[in-house]
């Protein structure tokens, strides 16, 4: 990816390229770009430019690029993935290391070093590289190598597309759109529907097993937690590997089929659920513990959950969960990231269920199962929480009344849901200031900011009714985000070009906790609670911010904690530089599920956490808060 975004950039260096092109160019979208612009920046400081045109390649950092070792380092790691999947296709017979050396165009020294490397990192999983005469061979069980291989489809495919075309390239010559068809239309026959989440996760095992089985690696032992034959998981399993031995030859073991038939486990007839049959597919302890949970959240984050629809499908989902960790089977969900940085208030819902449901299920829960359950609570919040309020407009004109009706249903239509129009028999109060459109010249001198149209909207009206709208709304969010920035920031909480020599995470958040408890901001036990948030899932992003926080509200008075370091340490899995803690109190929440939203949209830029890292005062660091967040909403 990085090399097919650098590539192109250098054939289009005379221009600016805009994030759509390049996402188009390299099949990802648009995020992903911006993931990998601050990659290359961190190899190169300021390989890649980036304005408002669009990005370009900045030739002078281009030769330095190419000698950098942080380069080299990207390059060995790409070595050694192509090391380990050749060790995978080749398990019997093994990989020669000149063989190795010729293809990877480097010394064989240099393959030696890769292979030292990568065997205590597979060590881990279970995994052997033993040499004998220049020959290397990967040792371990059948299992622990598939499972493995999973990891590296996933490493290599960092976005949908990519990880498609990866798990493509590994089955040969079988479509994988046909191999998804396969199990998606078997599965149906049985009455069994799932998302397409569940679907990837399927087709992912199943292609890791015809390519482990056209290697000749084949599981012939009958596992421990089989399923019995009769059982509905294994009858689809079955019907799936008789269809695809029919079609390309592959013969599949009863230790493969059972083993298939696991990842079908928990898995309900959700299409076909009603009010009444909720307890024929979910324990009633799960039903119990929802309820528990959901109520939590409504009390914590002030956020009704009072559809029994969104219930009965989380429950199944929960119970989906609680039945495939038994058999210690988690799905792989390649879009955490996203959900993590698009929907940062989704995410910290579902982390606060997650917990809960560890704790009284006894079960554990990875990043990947928490997003899934962001993924239910994002869809109730799509279907029934659109509380985007709309912008009031009103509609002047002294055409005929036909003429006038017309001109709203069109205004409406173009507009959809973003404002809502009244008729001009409004009593307008100005301080509200409402939207008003006019097709009468003297209204514009009353009321500033109008904008005056055609009786038939022309293409040039409905522009400028899109551009006012766009910046009003755009002024609006501004005036609200300098609000909660003035509200929230404290002069006492704030930690600037701290050198981080002896700084671990655990040393920050405490830092900043004392300083908050001193304050009388929070009590010293809110550490504890900041940290168990951490734990179920880091609260770090790869612009090099991090936000913690608790799961309760409980701040005597809401505030936020700021620290920025002079060298970025580590957070998780996640290099970070400026950190912002956030302490809420019970009255605050609404705000507060508002203002999580847009700081995590604005620190999820690299470039504006490199911009407010360099802040050396608290009155410089709230100046360029304010200059940001304004540019933020302008590129809306």
């Amino acid at each position: 990816m990085n090399k097919v975004l650098v590539e192109t950039l250098l054939d289009n260096s005379d221009k600016w390229m805009k994030a759509t092109e390049l996402a188009s160019i390299c099949g990802c979208t648009t995020r992903t770009i911006r993931n990998h612009v601050a990659k290359m920046n961190k190899m190169t400081e300021k390989l890649i430019v980036s304005s408002e045109k669009g990005y370009r390649l900045d030739m002078m950092k281009y030769p330095t690029f190419l000698n950098n070792k942080n380069t080299q380092e990207l390059t060995k790691r790409n070595r050694e993935i192509y090391i380990i999947r050749h060790l995978l296709e080749n398990s019997g017979r093994g990989v020669d290391i000149f063989d190795l050396a010729d293809k990877l165009y480097v010394s064989e020294s240099t393959v030696k070093t890769d292979i030292q490397r990568l065997k205590k990192e597979l060590v881990k999983s279970n995994l052997l590289i033993k040499t004998v005469d220049d020959i290397c061979f990967l040792q371990g069980s059948e299992q622990a190598k598939r499972k493995f291989m999973i990891s590296v489809l996933y490493e290599e495919g960092n976005a949908q597309n990519e990880l498609k075309e990866n798990i493509q390239e590994m089955i040969g010559h079988i479509s994988l759109s046909d191999l998804e068809n396969d199990i998606k239309e078997t599965a149906l026959e049985y009455g069994l529907e799932m998302n397409q989440y569940s679907l990837n996760n399927l087709v992912m095992h199943f292609a890791i097993t015809i390519e482990r089985i056209s290697g000749g690696n084949l599981l012939k032992k009958r596992i421990s937690h089989a399923l019995e034959m009769e059982s509905l998981e294994y009858k689809i399993a079955k019907k799936i590997t008789q269809t695809l031995e029919k079609k390309h030859a592959i013969i599949f073991s009863e230790g493969e089929i059972e083993q298939l038939s696991i990842m079908f486990v928990g898995l309900q007839q959700e299409g076909k659920l009603d009010k009444s049959s909720i307890h024929q597919f979910v324990d009633d302890k799960i039903i119990d513990i929802l309820k528990e949970v959901i109520q939590k959240v409504e009390e914590t984050y002030l956020i009704r959950f009072d559809n029994e629809d969104f219930l009965n499908k989380l429950a199944l989902h929960v119970q989906n969960l609680y039945d495939r960790s038994k058999v210690n089977n988690f799905t792989r969900n390649d879009s955490l990231l996203d959900i993590k940085m698009s929907y940062p208030l989704i995410y910290d819902i579902s982390v606060f269920i997650s917990s809960y449901i560890t704790e009284q299920l006894d079960i554990l829960l990875n990043d990947d199962e928490i997003s899934f359950i962001a993924l239910h609570i994002g869809a109730y919040f799509e279907a029934e929480l659109n509380d985007k309020e709309a912008l009031k407009a009103v509609l002047i004109s002294y055409e005929y009344p036909e003429i006038i009706k017309q001109l709203q249903k069109k205004i409406e239509k173009l507009c959809a849901d973003e404002i809502e129009i009244a008729d001009d028999t409004w009593q307008i109060d100005k301080n509200q200031q409402p939207f008003i459109i006019t097709t009468n010249r003297k209204v514009l001198l009353k009321y500033p900011g109008a904008v005056l149209v055609h009786p038939f909207l022309t293409k040039k009206d409905e522009e400028k009714i899109r551009h006012r709208v766009a910046a009003i709304k755009n002024f609006q969010h501004q005036e609200k985000m300098f609000h909660y920035i003035d509200k929230y920031f404290d002069a006492s909480l704030f930690f600037g070009q701290i050198d981080p020599a002896s700084y671990t995470k655990k040393a920050i958040i405490n830092q900043l906790v004392s300083k908050m408890a001193v304050q009388n901001y929070v009590d010293l036990n809110f550490e504890n609670l900041v940290l168990e948030r951490e734990e179920m899932s880091p609260t770090s992003f790869p612009s090099g911010a991090a936000v913690p926080h608790a799961m309760k509200m409980i701040a005597h008075k809401s505030c936020v904690g700021v620290m920025t370091l002079q060298e970025p340490i580590k957070w998780e899995n996640q290099e970070v530089s400026l950190i912002l803690l956030i302490a809420i109190s019970k009255p605050d929440v609404s705000e507060f599920n508002d203002f999580l939203e847009k700081i995590v949209e604005l620190i999820s830029e690299k470039s504006y956490v490199r911009e407010l890292t360099k802040a050396e005062t608290f009155e410089n660091f709230i100046l360029k808060l304010k200059m940001l967040s304004g540019n933020a909403l302008s590129e809306m």
